[in-house]
């Protein structure tokens, strides 16, 4: 099995399930392929409705596997997504319950390149940094989206509600393929 590159992997809170979802495959050309790690086993679980590289994904309490942004490739000047997909990995219950990814909602911005983290105490997904397409290499004008540029910008998504909100507060400067995790303070550290 030739596994994608540039695939966007998420690691489940129990520390049993491993994703990588989209990616490029070995012609450098975007996948729509999710595979998943459990158990020493490798299963294929249903594809992106499209082809994406460079999006996030992260798995929640609940066993929900979550991908937001991702774009047609990896160059600058890339066709960048916002969608909020999700798919459940086996018995789950709530809004979003089903065996096939669903679109459940929008990013503010478009993104790809960024982080997706996720604190169990609370229902937000936050999307860190990234790229926003464009062939500028500046920072992310908010007020200007259609320029693009790499973010300094934070928002989250609530599970619950399926609201995205653009955090007020901005990261020190722009970052993109940052890692990012939350501390057992509740504190948001992004690395990278």
């Amino acid at each position: 099995t030739v596994y994608p590159v540039h695939a966007a992997a998420a690691l489940g809170s129990d520390g049993t399930n491993v994703c990588a979802v989209g990616g490029f495959n070995g012609q450098e050309l975007p996948t729509a392929t999710v595979y998943h790690w459990a158990e020493g086993r490798t299963r294929h679980y249903p594809a992106l409705p499209g082809p994406l590289c460079s999006g996030s994904a992260d798995v929640d309490s609940r066993r929900q596997l979550w991908f937001t942004g991702g774009a047609s490739s990896i160059y600058r000047g890339a066709s960048v997504e916002k969608t909020i997909q999700v798919l459940p990995l086996g018995n789950v219950r709530g809004p979003w319950a089903a065996d096939r990814w669903a679109t459940v909602g929008a990013l503010q911005l478009p993104r790809c390149g960024h982080v997706l983290a996720h604190d169990g105490r609370t229902s937000l997904l936050y999307s860190v940094g990234g790229y926003g397409g464009g062939r500028d290499v500046a920072v992310f004008d908010v007020e200007n989206p259609h320029s693009g540029g790499y973010h300094d910008t934070v928002e989250t998504f609530d599970v619950e509600t399926g609201k995205a909100t653009l955090l007020g507060q901005r990261m020190a400067s722009a970052r993109t393929g940052v890692g990012a995790g939350f501390g057992p303070c509740g504190c948001l550290y992004v690395v990278g």
